[in-house]
């Protein structure tokens, strides 16, 4: 067996030990240079100038788009849509107002007397017999309005002052107020409203013609019957109306119509003579008999006089028209 020299051995030895320690300084040295060069950027202008750049170029780039190009823009688009909006709703709100105009000319050709149609009106009302008053200022009341009335002595003035939309004509008891019949036939022309008892009908022939009835007087007061073939006047009252009469030397007219005008109301029985025309399209209601026949007559007792009831019944039906 041949024993290596120890100097050899040891030489040997030495060198590997010499180059382990180079390569442990070598990396050491290295590691340390890295560190240093990474040091450097972290605290000096590299890394620095990076975060700067991330923070004004990028992030307040993108800060100033999502701010003022794409939010700010998205706001105001849709923003702008809701307001279009309104306005497609106030354009249905216009359609709404247009259609007010429709609904005026309704009430404009509906008649002529616009001013009662349109709600509160103003009748005038002629009584000529004090000693049984008129029922028809309570008729008006019933339907919300208001009279101004008048008599064989003021007739003409009170005309002539004005302020009222239909007329209702009681003369039980002495002539018109002269004048007063033309002025009845000027009104009926000019398609107002009237409703008219008269006790003279045989003797005004311009106005009866107007009124479009041809008449026959009786002497003694008649039961008045609805005639239940046309409009029923009669509505909450017991037909027949009847009643005592007062002392009259005539007590009314049976009266006839042609057509369009009808009968409402008969004499004596439903089929009989003619006692309530409507003639003027219903503008104008002719009553044949005198109301103070039946002044006192409640046949239902339901606390309203029957011929109240009548007349309400009759200016209400005129008021359509």
């Amino acid at each position: 067996m041949i024993s290596e020299p120890k100097s050899a051995v040891s030489d040997t030895f030495g060198f590997m030990v010499s180059r382990a320690l180079a390569s442990l300084v070598g990396f050491t040295l290295f590691a340390s240079g890295c560190a240093t060069a990474d040091d450097g950027v972290v605290a000096g202008k590299v890394d620095t100038g990076k975060v700067l750049s991330d923070g004004a170029s990028e992030d307040t780039s993108s800060s100033s788009v999502d701010s003022s190009t794409m939010d700010t823009g998205t706001v105001s688009t849709d923003s702008g849509t809701p307001d279009t909006t309104v306005a497609d709703t106030a354009t249905t709100d216009s359609v709404t107002v247009d259609s007010t105009p429709d609904m005026e000319a309704a009430v404009d050709s509906a008649t002529t007397d616009t001013a009662a149609d349109a709600g509160p009106f103003t009748v005038l009302v002629y009584d000529d017999y004090p000693d049984v008053p008129s029922h028809a200022p309570a008729a008006v009341a019933a339907l919300g309005g208001t009279t101004i009335m008048c008599d064989d002595v003021t007739g003409t003035t009170t005309w002539d002052a004005g302020g009222f939309d239909l007329v209702i004509i009681e003369a039980s008891n002495v002539s018109l107020t002269t004048g007063l019949d033309t002025r009845l036939v000027t009104w009926m022309t000019g398609g107002h409203r009237l409703i008219l008892s008269h006790w003279k009908l045989d003797t005004t022939t311009a106005l009866t013609t107007e009124l479009g009835v041809t008449v026959s007087s009786y002497s003694t007061a008649k039961p008045i019957y609805k005639d239940a073939s046309t409009f029923d006047f009669f509505a909450g009252i017991t037909s027949p109306i009847s009643g005592p009469g007062v002392d009259f030397g005539v007590h009314g007219f049976t009266l006839s119509v042609t057509s369009p005008s009808f009968l409402a109301g008969r004499a004596d029985s439903a089929t009989g003579a003619g006692a309530i025309a409507v003639t003027h399209g219903g503008k104008v209601v002719v009553n044949g008999f005198l109301s103070p026949d039946f002044a006192d007559i409640d046949a239902d007792t339901d606390g309203t006089k029957d011929i109240q009831e009548l007349l309400t019944n009759e200016l209400a039906y005129v008021l359509t028209k």
